[in-house]
């Protein structure tokens, strides 16, 4: 609206609660959707605000029209406050208004020169997409699901696929001849809601979510958020807590608010553990069944990117979107160069999957490059990458990053993660590429570091990638020039430690040299490995230095002589817990520096446990924790991961007698073909190994920028500057 009684007004998003009548005025007068209630909103800016957003208010009079809650995302470029518990952009307005009639006006009196505004993920049903002009740019952002409820439950039921149909009765059947009693509960008492997201956060932590950062816990903001969120709502009779019983264990939970006509279910979770008797499934069922009999409920909205349950129980799909506008055509069509092929536009940087990522065309066909800001975000056809590359190495797989996302991953600091598909009605999936990045800002004279998922936990990174798939060398490519063209501009990118001893390795090189990046590589260090050869342990053995020989036979000799002494080995989640007190308990007594991420090391044991690859060998003398040692096996492969020892006991050698034990049951029992020393070139795993490689890093300085250049200067020296500049000058332009 363009009159003269209308203008806009801002307010620190720290003061919604001033306003929230006024916002639930006008969400009723829209759409009343229950995720932008004032209640939602005011518990989303309480866990996860900043303090610098804005709430930005359009009045015509007296009378508000539009509200916003914005963030500056850089210089000139606003966009909705989006966390990633919030499924739509907390934007809403007044009808028969449309979004783009409010915009011109809000760019004009934002602070500062706003040269666009992103309007995140937003419902098409609630607010009508923009047309594309030569100052607006609208963007695919996910599918979403939902069910109308119409007719009876058993007309819609009918409906449903055969294969859901008969896995449900057949589980509900299977279980109920077992003698199993199966209860529903709906929650709905807002002193009830503490207690519900508590069990919901012990069964959520129990699966894959606890590994990737994602679980919900009382203590964390997550917790705290849906805590207080659900309690308001059920305050007003509009909050749904689903839970479903075999006999008392709690085996499926449903988050879901209602307003109006509408049911959404916010978050799911159920026991991963007996995933094959489909308890969300069956717990599904019969709150759907409830629903339809209630007949209060319109329709029910997942929200959540369509996944293949998802189309099982709808076949209502549709697209949210996310729309740009631009102070100017000239602002649209730079920002378009800036970002180039492959990079994200203002309002596409969420916390999932960035929709502006580009496609390369590649040897005949094309690929498109996806990013990503959380694992659970990835399409499901990634999994199958994480499981091929696993066999080439630990590091390389899922569960490895969703531990190191848990336990170590600071606060300040954000994942970028790339993935390469084909461009085909079934994609495939190519590459993964996980990164990290400040998430502070970088600020005139600081580096925007684009930074690998690792660090000293790490004995190897790289693309998640089948080494011998098709096109690796295009692949590649198109990964380089995806973060090449990233709206964010890197400055450097930073990616350690690599195996040199791969093609990964050149190709990653000369991949970010055709993509205009001035690479350097460097080394990280020396890697000791044995290759067994078919040789049993004795054979083995027999081959090793004498002077290791005898001391592993005389303190062998020794420890076995001495009272409570013996060796342990924790393989299962059996007795774990006895096995990590007593490796703490010695590392404590090293002369290690204290772990800087204790949990870490419990999470991956833990891990590795349940997967069946953990060997956390104890040495015990008069009973006490003298020694351990971390060992991982997996795909044939064992990786000395982790050793230490009390010092009160190094009369014994323990360091040394505990790997030669370890050493005759991985050879010997389990088979191994290989026996990896990981990192560093202590002078004693040379006595153990058979051979040595490196690992190197790779750090690559973006020339098209100031800082970039600057930098590599400063890496580089003198020499370096000049071949920054005539690097720059090659490519046709100058750093801005």
């Amino acid at each position: 609206p363009a009159r003269a009684d209308v203008h806009w007004e801002f307010h620190r998003a720290q003061d919604f609660e001033r306003f929230a009548a006024q916002w639930d005025e006008l969400n009723q007068a829209a759409s009343g959707s229950p995720v932008l209630a004032a209640e939602f909103i005011a518990a989303l800016l309480n866990e996860f605000g900043t303090e610098g957003e804005l709430l930005a208010i359009c009045y015509r009079g007296s009378t508000a029209q539009a509200i916003v809650v914005l963030h500056r995302k850089s210089v000139g470029l606003w966009e909705t406050f989006q966390p990633a518990q919030a499924p739509l952009g907390a934007w809403i307005h007044r009808p028969p208004n449309t979004l783009e009639s409010f915009i011109p006006g809000l760019l004009g009196a934002l602070p500062g020169i706003a040269v666009a505004l992103g309007i995140t993920q937003q419902d098409p049903e609630l607010v009508s997409r923009p047309a594309d002009s030569s100052t607006v740019e609208t963007l695919d952002y996910v599918e979403t699901a939902r069910v109308t409820v119409s007719g009876t439950f058993d007309e819609y039921w009918a409906k449903r696929g055969k294969n859901l149909r008969n896995n449900t009765k057949k589980q509900r059947t299977r279980l109920e001849k077992d003698g199993m009693t199966l209860r529903l509960d709906t929650i709905t008492a807002a002193a009830d809601v503490a207690q519900a997201i508590a069990e919901y956060g012990r069964l959520e932590s129990a699966g894959w979510k606890a590994a990737a950062g994602t679980a919900i816990h009382p203590d964390n903001a997550q917790g705290r958020f849906y805590r207080a969120m659900l309690e308001a709502f059920c305050r007003r009779g509009a909050g749904r807590i689903y839970r479903y019983r075999y006999a008392d264990l709690i085996v499926a939970m449903d988050l879901c608010i209602t307003s109006n006509d509408t049911l959404i279910v916010l978050k799911t979770t159920y026991d991963e553990s007996i995933r094959d008797s489909s308890p969300a499934s069956l717990m599904r069922y019969e709150y759907f069944r409830n629903i339809f009999d209630e007949a209060r409920v319109g329709r029910i909205e997942f929200y959540g990117k369509v996944m293949d349950w998802h189309t099982k129980w709808s076949d209502e799909i549709r697209v949210l979107y996310h729309a740009n506008f631009y102070r100017s055509a000239v602002a649209l069509s730079l920002h378009h160069v800036l970002r180039r092929r492959s990079a994200q536009s203002p309002a596409s940087e969420g916390d999932s999957a960035a929709p502006g990522a580009g496609q390369a065309p590649v040897s005949g066909q094309s690929y498109k490059v996806g990013m990503y800001a959380d694992l659970s975000a990835l399409p499901g056809h990634s999994e199958a990458l994480f499981s091929s590359a696993g066999q080439t190495s630990l590091f390389y797989t899922m569960p490895w990053y969703q531990n190191f996302i848990q336990t170590v991953l600071p606060e300040n600091e954000r994942l970028r993660i790339y993935a390469v598909d084909t461009v085909a009605q079934q994609p495939a999936a190519r590459a993964l590429l996980l990164m990290r990045y400040p998430h502070t800002g970088a600020g005139w004279f600081k580096d925007r570091t684009l930074s690998g998922l690792s660090n000293y936990y790490t004995s190897m990174f790289g693309p998640v990638l089948t080494p011998d798939g098709p096109e690796v060398t295009q692949t590649l490519d198109t990964l380089a020039a995806a973060i090449a063209g990233d709206e964010i501009r890197w400055d450097v990118v930073d990616m350690h430690p690599l195996a040199t001893d791969a093609p990964i390795f050149s190709g990653l090189l000369n991949a970010f040299r055709k993509a205009g990046l001035l690479t350097q590589p460097y080394f990280c260090f020396g890697n000791w490995y044995l290759q067994v050869a078919g040789r049993s342990y004795a054979e083995y053995f027999d081959t090793r230095p004498s002077q290791l020989k005898s001391t592993i036979t005389r303190k062998g000799h020794q420890f076995e002589r001495s009272a409570g002494s013996r060796m342990v080995i924790y393989r299962d989640e059996a007795g774990l817990d006895e096995g990590l007190r007593a490796y703490e308990q010695i590392y404590a007594a090293s002369w290690k520096v204290p772990e800087p991420y204790p949990e870490f090391i419990r999470g991956l044991c833990r891990t590795c446990a349940k997967a069946g690859g953990l060997r956390l060998a104890v040495a015990y003398v008069d009973s006490q924790p003298a020694a351990a040692q971390i060992w991982i096996v997996a795909d044939g492969t064992a990786s000395i991961y982790k050793l230490a020892y009390d010092e009160r006991f190094a009369r014994f050698s323990l360091g040394t007698i505990l790997t030669a034990y370890l050493m005759e049951h991985v050879i010997d029992v389990d088979k191994v073909t290989m026996v990896d020393y990981l990192t560093g070139d202590d002078a004693y795993k040379k006595d153990w190994m058979s051979d040595r490689r490196e690992r190197w890093g790779i750090v690559a300085f973006n020339l098209r920028t100031v800082r970039g250049a600057l930098a590599a200067a400063r890496h580089l020296g003198a020499r370096g500057a000049k071949r920054a500049i005539n690097a720059v000058r090659r490519l046709g332009g100058t750093p801005d």
